[in-house]
């Protein structure tokens, strides 16, 4: 007797869920070496040093890994401009010294070091936002009614006072807030203990040697134009001498995580068989609560022309010369480094400008800096868990099916041929 087909398709579909559910979990499980313990220091400006103030702070983040065979050090901070420095050592025996009368002096070149020699080491820093005039909701800036528009304000000048930065030990995030131009400027920096993804949008994904950051401009007022205002971020990426940098994009498949958004921009900087990154998805939001609603794409440009960026080359980004123009702690880090430069705008037709009637005065965007390469995007265990149901169960049926049918003529010919001949 055969067996009941419908029973066989129920135990086998049940038995691919519950494979790919071991898969899921096998996968959502780190190794040891891909984990780090995250210790947040802040270094405050000592109060006997004139130019300090009670604000003037450098964060140093240590995030060791557990098997203690590596470890990324983190600096966060506002001083001049905000940014970010990404240092990968073979070592957990780090620390670091700052001589803040060099710091805080603008014409040093010293004041930061490393008790070790660090394998890779990067940086970035945004040392100035630009708005501009964009009436005829053009987008880009470098359009001919647009470009003589454009305002700068950088950190250094703008922001009249930074807040005591403020540290969540509990989430490894540090919050740094400054008046700027009659609104809020906030700058957050999340230091990443495994490799995981944004809890919300545009929900990237980050590895445990980087660190997220975002860059929200709040309720600005005293801008130079009214009504009709986008904002430029400008990006300056900092890499050791004779690296090579470039700005490519990653593409995806699948836009599960960040809907409408099928690609990652990233800044790659190679050093010999080391590497390091600025990866953004090009989208930011015009709400605090990031919905697809409020999400805007965001355009990239450089060497003063709007650019697209594409996956089938890696175009080399030209060095900055404005580094002279702004002030950061990166000029105090021992070593050598290179700069390169560009801008990205935001917006789409329609939106309501940053200060129109419709405006939200809002505008938050964030990215990840980190050593090595970018996670890239991928279908997700969900996804691949609709696809086996959806496509291995009908082909399961199919088969059964097939089999089925072959096992029941084969039987009824045995039973044909078992009787004999009648005379």
């Amino acid at each position: 007797m055969v067996p009941n087909m419908a029973g066989y398709v129920e135990f086998l579909r049940r038995f691919l869920i519950f494979f790919v559910a071991v898969l899921c979990l096998s996968s959502a499980t780190v190794p040891k070496d891909q984990q780090r313990k995250i210790t947040i220091k802040s270094i405050p400006c000592p109060t006997h040093i004139t130019e300090c103030s009670n604000t003037t702070y450098i964060i140093h983040v240590i995030a060791e890994s557990t098997d203690k065979q590596n470890s990324m050090h983190y600096l966060w901070s506002v001083i001049g401009s905000p940014t970010i420095i990404a240092a990968y050592f073979d070592s957990i025996d780090v620390n670091v010294s700052i001589d803040w009368n060099h710091v805080l002096n603008n014409n040093s070149t010293k004041g930061i070091t490393f008790t070790q020699t660090s394998l890779h080491i990067t940086a970035l820093v945004i040392p100035a936002i630009y708005e501009f005039q964009d009436k005829k909701d053009e987008l880009f800036y470098t359009e001919k009614d647009v470009v003589n528009t454009i305002v700068k304000h950088g950190f250094q000048d703008e922001v009249t006072h930074w807040e005591e930065p403020e540290i969540d030990h509990k989430n490894n995030v540090t919050t740094f807030t400054g008046k700027m131009l009659g609104g809020t400027v906030i700058f957050q920096c999340n230091a990443s203990a495994i490799m995981d993804r944004e809890s919300i949008l545009p929900h990237q994904q980050f590895s445990s040697n980087s660190t997220v950051f975002t860059l929200t401009l709040h309720k600005l007022t005293n801008l130079q134009h009214k009504g009709h205002t986008r904002f430029i971020f400008e990006l300056v990426s900092f890499s050791e001498d004779d690296s090579s940098t470039c700005v490519t994009a990653q593409k995806s498949l699948d836009d599960e995580h960040t809907p409408a958004v099928f690609k990652t921009i990233v800044i790659n900087s190679t050093l010999g068989s080391h590497s390091s990154y600025c990866a953004w998805k090009p989208v930011a939001y015009l709400k605090e609560s990031r919905k697809l609603s409020n999400q805007v794409p965001s355009f990239s440009y450089f060497g003063n022309q709007h650019r697209f960026i594409s996956n089938k080359q890696c175009q080399t980004l030209p060095s900055s010369s404005s580094t002279e123009d702004f002030i950061s702690i990166v000029s105090h880090l021992k070593g050598n480094f290179i700069s390169s430069q560009m801008n990205i705008s935001f917006g789409q037709q329609k939106d309501g400008w940053y200060d129109g009637p419709e405006g939200s005065r809002y505008l938050t965007w964030s990215a990840v800096v980190g050593y090595g390469t970018p996670i890239k995007d991928d279908f997700s265990m969900l996804v691949w868990l609709i696809i086996f149901i959806g496509f291995g169960t009908p082909m399961l049926l199919i088969f059964i099916t097939i089999i089925y049918v072959i096992i029941k003529k084969v039987k009824a010919k045995k039973a044909t041929s078992s009787y004999g001949m009648i005379n």
